[in-house]
């Protein structure tokens, strides 16, 4: 598939490090199956994002962002203001659609979330596209995005929740003294309710694709009728702080959307979640708290 028009749109905060080559990867896939847009959502930044978009912005004309400063006071959480932010730039789809004629967005994280992306793996999951209205990456060492993500028989809750409600099923007496072995069994405790509630989701996908009721991965390709009738707004006060792609795909769900992850769509190949499916990276991280207690 090609000869297509894309919007990239995403949501960027203090990504100075990794915002070139992240969005150079992305568009670079994108413009060898068509044509490309970019409008992102900034706010928060204390490093040199602003200057490296208003860059960008002055090398190409189809580059375009909206800075909405701090926001940290008038919103304090961290969910609360990426949901915000999400929605400007559903703001911005409505408003130039007519212009911009685009046939997908794509909506990208830009932090080194999209190292191993490709035109041929985008064309592929195109080329099905009669199959899905939104269609999220994957990642090959595990589906790291279980925050976003719902499905049957894999994740039907917040995984986070499971994990605070095994720790008060499941409580563990520590010791006053800090010694290794207290460590070690501290560490083996709650590391097997960690593993339970969070990292044994982490899946390994292969096949074709795979039907879920929410997803994102930090790469998703949405056909633009979803954002023209539906946005990330909170379905109720109990979504308020919760990840906000679970009520956008929630309103899609009953709309009759269809999304899927397509196993094949990697967009990278392991990051600094799903490394912690690994025990030993794990073990290490808690290990280095563990030595800074003792200094």
């Amino acid at each position: 598939m090609s000869n297509k028009k894309f919007l990239i749109v995403g949501t960027v905060s203090n990504v100075e490090k990794e915002l070139k080559k992240d969005f150079a990867k992305v568009s670079k896939a994108l413009k060898k199956l068509g044509s490309i847009d970019t409008f992102l959502v900034e706010s928060d930044s204390v490093d040199g994002t602003k200057e490296l978009l208003s860059d960008e912005r002055l090398l190409d004309d189809s580059f375009s962002f909206e800075s909405l400063g701090s926001l940290k006071d008038q919103i304090p959480s961290r969910t609360e203001r990426i949901r915000f932010c999400r929605n400007r730039y559903i703001d911005y789809i409505r408003k130039n659609q007519e212009f911009g004629g685009w046939d997908f967005i794509v909506v990208a994280d830009l932090d080194g979330m999209n190292s191993a992306i490709s035109a041929k793996k985008i064309a592929a999951s195109l080329n099905k596209s009669d199959s899905w209205d939104a269609c999220f990456s994957n990642q090959s060492l595990g589906y790291y995005d279980i925050y976003a993500l719902r499905a049957p028989n894999w994740v039907e809750i917040d995984p986070f929740a499971e994990l605070m409600e095994l720790k008060e099923k499941n409580p563990f007496a520590t010791t006053s003294k800090i010694t290794i072995i207290g460590f070690l069994r501290t560490f083996q405790h709650f590391d097997s309710l960690r593993f339970k509630a969070i990292y044994s989701k982490m899946r390994k996908l292969k096949g074709d694709l795979i039907q879920v009721n929410s997803a994102f991965g930090g790469f998703a390709i949405y056909k633009q009728e979803i954002f023209l009738n539906l946005d990330y707004a909170a379905i109720d006060d109990l979504s308020l702080g919760k990840c906000e792609h679970l009520d956008l795909h929630e309103k899609s769900i009953s709309f009759g959307y269809k999304l899927f992850i397509d196993p094949k769509l990697i967009n990278s190949h392991w990051n600094e979640y799903n490394l912690n499916k690994l025990k030993i990276i794990r073990f290490a991280r808690e290990f280095k708290k563990y030595l800074r207690r003792l200094n």
